[in-house]
């Protein structure tokens, strides 16, 4: 009875055994063994710091530091910083070192010119003069020189040229209406000396042909009358016959309705 009224009000999963361990137990605290280790190292060695907050000896107090130092520092100020030089040496990494490239204790100081690339191999002259041009004013010169042979090459090719054309040959084209004037007149040439080839002229005469006479054909035709075979009947054609009929349209009297209404009498 208790497990159904557990599993009816509560929780359901209590009948699979998945009991939830209960929390308000309290747990045993775990016991922790130290081992003391017979050498001392950083690790096992007290906190033995220096304290820096140490009062001097002797008993003598330590002025104020910090902004409150800095306030009442009569040493400090630009206009204390006038009479000093300021070529002393130190550049502009001044410091005692450490911290960046310039400093007094630097490996290697820093010069003005440190932004500029060194070490790097320079071009040939001949590769600046391409570039930048020549220092000298001969290779102007040079290129002029080139250029007045190349314009002389020139003309004397022209010239060359000049001669070996051919003569320019004449326009002999006609218009349409010459045209048609000349094949006119070539036509009229034609007609008056026109001459008919007769048969075999120009060719040699074989014997088998020799006894031959042209063929004339007579005009004249005869005819036979033949039998004209069988007599068509001819039909006889059918008359119309027209019938005259007296097409009238009589147009009968209407009744003329009562007073009834549109229903008619009722």
């Amino acid at each position: 009875m208790a497990e159904a009224a557990i599993t009816a009000v509560g929780n359901i999963y209590a009948l699979l055994g998945n009991d939830e361990e209960d929390s308000d137990t309290p747990k045993a605290p775990v016991k922790t063994v130290d081992k003391t280790s017979t050498h001392t190292t950083k690790r096992n060695a007290g906190d033995e710091r220096p304290r820096g907050n140490a009062a001097p000896a002797g008993g003598a107090r330590r002025g104020p530091g910090g902004n409150e130092g800095a306030f009442r520092d009569r040493n400090a100020g630009s206009d204390r910083n006038r009479s000093k030089p300021t070529d002393d040496g130190s550049g502009r990494g001044g410091g005692r070192g450490g911290r960046g490239r310039g400093g007094r204790g630097a490996r290697f100081p820093r010069d003005r010119d440190d932004r500029h690339t060194k070490g790097l191999p320079s071009g040939s002259e001949k590769q600046a003069a391409q570039s930048w041009g020549a220092t000298e004013g001969e290779a102007e010169l040079k290129d002029e020189q080139a250029g007045e042979a190349q314009a002389q090459k020139e003309r004397d090719a022209e010239e060359v040229g000049d001669e070996n054309e051919p003569p320019i040959e004449e326009d002999k084209s006609v218009s349409y209406a010459d045209y048609l004037a000349q094949l006119a007149e070539k036509k009229l040439a034609v007609d008056g000396e026109l001459k008919v080839r007769k048969p075999n002229e120009g060719s040699k005469l074989k014997k088998e042909w020799a006894a031959a006479k042209p063929l004339v054909k007579d005009d004249d035709e005869d005819f036979i009358a033949g039998s004209g075979g069988k007599a068509k009947r001819e039909r006889e054609r059918k008359v119309k016959k027209v019938v005259d009929i007296d097409q009238r349209f009589v147009e009968h009297d209407r009744p003329r309705g009562g007073g009834g209404g549109r229903g008619g009498p009722r």
